[in-house]
């Protein structure tokens, strides 16, 4: 039963299980770095594996966010979990009989992939539904801050396993992530809404239902095309920044760690902030602007002062300018969509946000091989700002959802 408190039992079992598997989602991404990029010492399959990933979560989430509002989506979070440890467990084996090779390992991504695509729309659907709406905010904080701390601790423990062991190891500590995950939220109480839509309407009708809510409002039309320009120069960071630490800043895999973790550790500095301005409505467009740009700027400015200790002070401001940005746009999403409606605005809001993606992935993984990566970093910043002021200032109907 949904409660004023945040810290009810149904919200406290997913926070738990969900950030448990977040964490062996880290060890999972740094897996592949160490493999892809630090052993095969190839950008171009990092790019590569990380970009078909990102295209069939991206397929799967216009059919996954229909499906999340048709069935239980208890019932989706632990099919995701389950079937994500089992996945990864068959990593391990491969790994460890000497036949995991680059092409088993996309397969398999892919399958996560669709797992994850699974589990995103039904999490963000059911969260607004465990707790009350004035104490959504920092539900929502609260969970963007141990999502850091996984993402603290999941780095740190990666290294320290690929030292003191190996690859297949870190498969293992995946898949039990995962288990755990699943078993946590086993026990939710899911409450119950009224869902007229799946009596109503076929699947298809539902999918074209979500595109007619997208087009009709443009608030949520600008929210979409807001983040989807934002993702074409910000996702492929994730591929050029080991290249960046290895060759830019000479990191050994200790420094590795720590800068993959500092944006989490920033998250920290963001905890206090965002319970005070989640009381305080009037000042969330204005913050959300600052963090929104402020993040960009520290970025480009990775770029020009490369240095390995102002990249790991400037991550920690990137964590904290994210979480405050990202909390206040994605509670203003969940308080203006309803219950029934909520699954198929995030499953088409996680393909078209992501729409580019793949691409740029791909060919930031290609062209990372041979230009000089600070370069992007610059580049990125520049673009992206321009992005933000233009949606932010010029198409005014992007604040609306702010109010």
């Amino acid at each position: 039963m949904k409660k004023n408190t945040v810290f009810n039992k149904n919200f406290v079992l997913l926070l738990i299980g969900q950030n448990i598997s977040k964490l062996g989602n880290e060890i999972h991404y740094l897996t592949l770095v160490f493999w892809l990029q630090y052993t095969l010492d190839s950008t171009f399959l990092l790019g590569l594996t990380l970009s078909i990933g990102t295209f069939t979560l991206m397929i799967s989430s216009f059919f996954t966010g229909v499906i999340a509002d048709r069935h239980s989506r208890k019932a989706l979070i632990l099919i995701s979990d389950f079937g994500s440890s089992i996945f990864v467990f068959y990593l391990a084996i491969l790994f460890f009989t000497g036949k995991l090779d680059k092409w088993n390992l996309i397969i398999i991504t892919i399958v996560l992939s669709f797992f994850s695509a699974l589990l995103r729309p039904a999490y963000d659907s059911l969260l607004p539904d465990l707790v009350d709406s004035k104490v959504l905010m920092r539900a929502n904080s609260i969970n963007g801050i141990t999502e850091r701390v996984s993402g603290i601790v999941g780095p740190s423990l990666a290294g320290l396993i690929y030292q003191l062991s190996s690859i297949g190891i870190l498969f293992i500590a995946n898949g039990v992530s995962f288990l755990i995950s699943g078993i946590m939220d086993i026990f939710i109480e899911i409450p119950k809404f009224k869902n007229t839509n799946k009596r109503k309407k076929s699947f298809f009708n539902e999918m074209k239902s979500g595109l007619e809510l997208v087009y009709k409002d443009k608030v949520l039309k600008y929210i979409i095309i807001y983040t989807a320009l934002l993702n074409v120069f910000g996702a492929p960071m994730i591929i050029l920044l080991p290249k960046y630490l290895q060759q830019n800043l000479d990191a050994n895999n200790f420094l590795i760690s720590i800068v993959l973790s500092a944006k989490s550790i920033g998250a920290f500095i963001a905890l206090t902030i965002t319970a005070i301005i989640s009381k305080q409505k009037k000042w969330l467009w204005k913050i959300f602007m600052i963090t929104a740009i402020g993040s960009w700027i520290l970025t480009g400015l990775c770029g020009i002062l490369i240095n390995k200790y102002f990249v790991v002070l400037a991550y920690i401001l990137i964590g904290a300018c994210n979480v405050i940005s990202i909390t206040i746009l994605s509670t203003s999403i969940q308080l203006y969509i309803p219950s029934e409606n909520r699954g198929k605005f995030f499953g088409l809001f996680g393909v078209l946000a992501i729409a580019l993606n793949p691409l740029s992935m791909f060919i930031m993984g290609l062209v990372g091989e041979y230009v000089y990566v600070p370069y992007f970093y610059i580049i990125s910043s520049i673009i992206n700002i321009s992005i933000i002021i233009f949606i932010c200032f010029i198409k005014k109907d992007f604040k609306k959802i702010f109010n």
